[in-house]
């Protein structure tokens, strides 16, 4: 898995070549750039691309199956069911390895549809929040 993070220009951790990337994902980088610059502004792009290297890239951390189903906090885990970065098929598997976890699949969405529909982000958050609070007072 880790060869293919460099056709999309990312080297190594915290090592990004911004061009190779481009030419690679081409308008879906534009669109997810787009969206993430409009929240959070046009300096933030490049270091939340660096970071999130080093994170597909940290063995230890991104995913580990023998971490993730340690996690003891509720968890929601989300995905876009046309989300061709990350599959259902993986959320899926997260959700079976995590105790009290939830699965929420988004219909129609993407990888970015936290940013591009806020409202089914926010409801999947507020239903899933409200759930807790539900099960706290049991």
């Amino acid at each position: 898995m880790r060869s293919s993070f460099s056709k999309w220009g990312i080297l190594g951790p915290g090592k990004v070549d911004f061009d190779i990337m481009q030419n690679a994902l081409g308008e879906y980088l534009n669109n997810m750039k787009k969206e993430f610059q409009y929240v959070y502004g046009e300096d933030y792009w490049k270091k939340y691309v660096e970071l999130v290297s080093e994170m597909w890239l940290d063995d230890q951390g991104y995913l580990n199956d023998d971490l993730v189903k340690n996690i003891k906090a509720d968890t929601l885990v989300m995905q876009g069911d046309r989300d061709t970065t990350c599959t259902v098929e993986r959320a899926v598997e997260l959700f079976r390895l995590i105790p009290n976890s939830q699965l929420a699949i988004a219909p129609n969405s993407s990888h970015a549809y936290p940013l591009s529909d806020t409202i089914l982000f926010h409801n999947l958050i507020k239903d899933f929040v409200d759930t807790q609070s539900n099960i706290d007072r049991l």
